[in-house]
């Protein structure tokens, strides 16, 4: 088993950059997933520990899926057992995960029943 990456360009951001496309140009990670048996129990954890909203603001969370923070940086949230989008059988799993995000709140998330650590500074 192995980890998902990804590319993403966001276009909303001004950013853009001429040429190709090399290692230079990879500004921060985008999108973390993150694999919980309750999405909307842990979207509301984050948002009150750390102050993020759901990302965008106009998708709300659903009991399968949610994003959470912003373009700069993104939780991606999902239920345990779902299809990773893009592919065709790649079901979401818990694996150990340490993540260190700027957040309006610093401070540290407790998820003892998941091998996370999640801080913000």
């Amino acid at each position: 088993m192995g980890n998902l990456l990804e590319f993403i360009a966001r276009h909303e951001m001004p950013n853009a950059a001429k040429g190709n496309f090399s290692a230079a140009d990879v500004l921060n990670m985008s999108e973390i997933g993150i694999v919980v048996d309750d999405v909307q129990g842990f979207v509301g954890k984050v948002q009150t520990r750390f102050g993020l909203d759901v990302y965008p603001t106009s998708r709300q969370p659903s009991d399968q899926f949610s994003a959470v923070g912003s373009g700069h940086g993104t939780f991606i949230v999902v239920r345990r057992r779902r299809i990773w989008l893009m592919t065709d059988d790649l079901e979401g799993a818990v694996f150990p995960t340490e993540v260190i995000i700027q957040a309006p709140r610093p401070g540290e998330l407790d998820l003892a029943a998941y091998p996370y650590q999640v801080r913000a500074i």
